[in-house]
């Protein structure tokens, strides 16, 4: 409860009564719910306005759709280059930014690629608002095994707290050599956290037999991952851990495989759960409830891990996962009609403002993807079939990778797409054109996407674009934007810039969700968010819906940063009325 100012009270609207939910807090950051600069409107800690706003004028507003390369400016320094081996030419994937003081304030964490655990191959760096750069920080990682025993590939990870102590533990999926090689130097890294002694952030202790001896070893112990996910799938209240691993061309086979937290940091492996996934989430399905949405890249036929793929491989598919509570396993659900080839993002978001998640998904062959809960057929899965498709910008471009976020806080979504242009070597530089989608808000069977801008030859990456992640890396409310390839020596940082000088900054507010029993993270959780004061006059009230479908990485196939705050957009006349959450 926060004290009612004067301009509140002239409002005439009344809060609504405080939340209470069992095992849950709800944190509302309102350091992060910014007021308007210009002085022609005020707003406070609450997410109320006051009454003024509503009719507030246009000419001080900013532009909804600034130039991309202002908007968007490619930034460097924010990352030092000192942060990456340079001589190792190899980052894959983008780091992931992450809260470990509890601040508000993401700090960046990055393992070095292809690399031995030992030594100064850990990066742990907080950022500084007097200079928009971060700096390093000295963490102490424990490595509890051997120097020598350990050269792989780390990929997609996440840091949460694993076994409910409160601290801040890392885990990270990983791979080797194209697959080819097996055993604990290639078993998937798990550092527990410790108490911290005075002036420490982070005190991470452990390594990759660590990880194995407590029941994350791959399959056979190849050493094939690629992305992670944690949840609670078997609703026991303890955190698992699903190890994403694609097909790849080596063998011994190793397909994804889901550990079960047994609550004394140790996991147990689904012996039933075979399946190659690219990548996946949390998602609130409307007729199935809380389910693991994936995109399978083959079927294994129960062939896994007998040294070799047999029978026929089917297509890559999207599909859905069930925890059966009588059976004690993961049940397939659902799968789609039409292929879901080489899945490079997968998210769930209110596109068509019905209040019920829909999906957005696409593939290296360049399709950005809809399927949106109104338009299903009774009985079907809302992902039997796609409802709308953005095709390529050119034909002579790929995909390389995209997000979709309310990047300019008006309460609608953009896409930020990067492409490339087209060559025959995978690793051979190339330009990159970016372009940016926003909403039409047609009806279900209209386009749901329309193009706004596009910049070619943006900048000119040195092979295909592999990775992208969303975080407000400068806590100011506005999304940015992060980009690796996998010859790329520093990521690509893409400042949000939306705000320029001479123009009102819109409102938002920004939501963390802590359960104090379990479900920590308030995954699977959906959030509505009632505002009035929306429209071009000021006369609409909308509900936003917002899902909580992962922790750290985003859904991507090689793990890329997500922002944990869940941002509400006002614009500059938006009012909160109430906020509701579905735990």
């Amino acid at each position: 409860p926060t004290k009612t100012t004067p301009e509140q009270a002239s409002a005439e609207r009344r809060d609504p009564p405080p939340m209470v939910l069992r095992g849950l807090t709800l944190a509302l950051i309102s350091c992060l719910l910014r007021p308007i600069t210009a002085g022609k409107s005020t707003s406070n800690a609450t997410g109320r306005s006051s009454s003024s706003i509503v009719h507030l004028q246009n000419d001080g507003d900013c532009d909804p759709f600034p130039e991309l390369t202002q908007w968007f400016p490619r930034t460097t320094g924010v990352l030092p280059d000192s942060f990456f081996n340079l001589l190792q030419n190899s980052l894959h994937f983008t780091g992931v930014f992450y809260d470990l003081d509890n601040d508000h304030q993401p700090e960046y964490i990055h393992h070095l690629h292809n690399v031995d655990a030992h030594g100064n191959t850990y990066v742990v760096a907080k950022y500084n608002p007097n200079t928009d750069e971060f700096s390093r920080v000295n963490v102490n990682w424990e490595v509890t095994q051997p120097f020598g025993t350990s050269d792989f590939d780390s990929h997609g990870l996440a840091i949460c707290d694993l076994n409910k102590d409160g601290l801040h533990d890392y885990v990270a999926n990983t791979g080797a050599a194209f697959g080819t090689l097996s055993g604990p130097f290639f078993w998937a890294e798990l550092y527990l956290g410790q108490p911290l002694q005075p002036g420490e952030i982070w005190a991470p202790k452990g390594g990759q037999r660590e990880g194995g001896q407590r029941g994350l070893d791959n399959w056979d112990g190849a050493g094939r991952g690629r992305t992670i996910l944690v949840a609670d799938f078997n609703g026991d209240s303890e955190l698992d851990v699903l190890y994403m691993n694609e097909v790849r061309e080596a063998e011994p086979d190793a397909p994804a495989f889901l550990a079960y937290n047994d609550g004394n940091s140790r996991w147990n492996k689904d012996l039933l759960l075979k399946e190659y996934f690219r990548n996946g989430i949390i998602y609130d399905d409307q007729d199935n409830g809380q389910v693991l949405l994936a995109v399978r890249d083959t079927d294994c036929n129960e062939c896994c891990s007998c040294g070799g793929r047999k029978g026929q491989i089917e297509e890559m598919r999207m599909v859905m996962y069930k925890w059966n509570q009588g059976s004690q396993r993961m049940d397939l659900i659902a799968m789609s009609e039409e292929q879901a080839p080489f899945s490079q993002f997968l998210d769930a978001l209110d596109i068509d403002g019905d209040q019920k998640l829909d999906v957005f998904q696409y593939g290296r062959n360049g399709r950005l993807r809809t399927f949106l809960t109104s338009a299903k057929k009774p009985g079907d899965s809302i992902i039997s079939r796609v409802t709308d498709e953005v095709p390529l910008p050119c034909c002579n471009y790929d995909m390389g990778m995209a997000v979709v976020a309310d990047l300019n806080l008006d309460g609608s979504y953009e896409i930020f797409a990067l492409y490339t242009e087209r060559r025959s070597n995978r690793i051979a530089p190339r330009p990159v054109m970016m372009v940016l989608y926003n909403q039409t808000h047609a009806a279900p069977t209209r386009p749901q996407w329309q193009e706004v801008q596009r910049v070619e030859n943006y900048f000119t990456a040195q092979s295909r674009i592999t990775d992208i992640g969303l975080m407000d890396y400068n806590s100011d409310g506005f999304l940015d934007i992060i980009a690796s390839d996998e010859r790329a020596r520093v990521p690509y940082l893409f400042k949000n810039m939306f705000a320029t000088e001479g123009c009102n900054r819109p409102n938002f507010v920004a939501v963390v969700l802590k359960g104090t029993v379990s479900n920590i993270y308030g995954i699977g959780a959906t959030l509505k968010l009632t505002v009035s004061g929306m429209g071009p006059n000021g006369g609409e009230t909308k509900v936003f819906v917002r899902g909580v479908k992962r922790v750290t990485s985003l859904g991507t196939n090689r793990g890329g940063t997500d922002e944990n705050r869940i941002v509400f957009g006002l614009g500059h006349t938006g009012v909160v009325e109430k906020l509701e959450i579905t735990w």
